[in-house]
């Protein structure tokens, strides 16, 4: 009978640990999940090629007709620009640095030299769920396409 309280209280112990870990380590992934969404969630990249003629102030100004033409999610600047520099020709949307954002952020970089607009969305929601990124990306790139040719 003796044995049996000491495995019993042994087990008890080695329950309260399990359980210990398996908090410490739920609370540890919870905390963890926002840098994980940054670094591993919903996000597309796409390049289109600018007419060399193009002036950054020109690309910019389709990038601005494309995200207001959004008719599933509405404006992707609602919040503004944290970047928009015409000299080095980087544009950037508020919070598309911010970690554990969510909604649609975006970044576009045109290289003169290259005579290309690249273009990097992120769309997380809640719970690092997708919010549509390929076809947003898609419609984007189709948009400013079309805004570039003419």
């Amino acid at each position: 009978m003796h044995c049996n309280r000491k495995a019993w209280a042994s087990w008890q112990r080695s329950g309260r640990l399990a359980l210990t870990l398996g908090i410490a380590a739920l609370l540890g992934a919870c905390s963890m999940s926002s840098g994980m969404c940054d670094a591993f969630g919903p996000s597309k990249s796409a390049s289109i090629a600018v007419p060399q003629n193009a002036s950054v102030d020109a690309v910019f100004a389709c990038i601005d007709q494309a995200s207001v033409s959004s008719k599933d999610h509405g404006s992707l600047f609602d919040s503004g620009y944290a970047i928009r520099d015409t000299q080095s020709g980087v544009l950037e949307s508020k919070n598309y640095s911010t970690p554990n954002t969510g909604g649609f952020r975006l970044r576009a970089e045109v290289s003169k030299k290259t005579s290309t607009l690249k273009l990097s969305l992120r769309g997380a929601g809640a719970y690092c769920t997708d919010l549509g990124v390929d076809k947003e990306m898609a419609r984007l790139a189709s948009d400013i396409s079309s805004c570039l040719q003419r």
